[in-house]
């Protein structure tokens, strides 16, 4: 009916129709990334796979959780999840995500999947009734 597809295109294609960032973390760089990513930060998939960490995007005052929080979870060990953190985009404004990481296996070694909705909005709501 729709065609043969195998399950990484399925995996795309339910990853790329959400305004979730996903992205998968795995020895220090960013092996998969759907479309949420790039729309929320201006960085294209090229950049991201090629040339950029997520350690790169993360606002220098959350390095050092973040960076804790995903080794953490790569070693099995218990993440709060979500967390929020504060990034910076290519164009160099400030974005919100609430983080979630969850330990996988991505072709046959250890990675940390990241989800991440952009909170950006919820933030400026919130600070404006406050």
């Amino acid at each position: 009916m729709f065609g043969k597809k195998n399950k990484d295109d399925c995996i795309r294609i339910l990853t790329d129709t959400t305004k979730t960032a996903f992205v998968v973390h795995q020895e220090g760089k960013i092996v998969y990334s759907n479309k949420a990513l790039s729309l929320i930060t201006g960085y294209s998939n090229d950049e991201l796979l090629q040339s950029i960490s997520f350690w790169d995007i993360v606002h220098p005052e959350f390095s050092k959780l973040v960076k804790q929080r995903i080794l953490a979870k790569q070693k099995g060990e218990h993440v709060p999840s979500p967390f929020e953190i504060r990034i910076q985009c290519k164009d160099g404004s400030d974005r919100w995500l609430a983080l979630s990481a969850e330990l996988i296996a991505w072709k046959g070694k250890p990675a940390v999947l990241l989800s991440a909705p952009d909170i950006s909005q919820h933030k400026r709501d919130m600070k404006a009734i406050a």
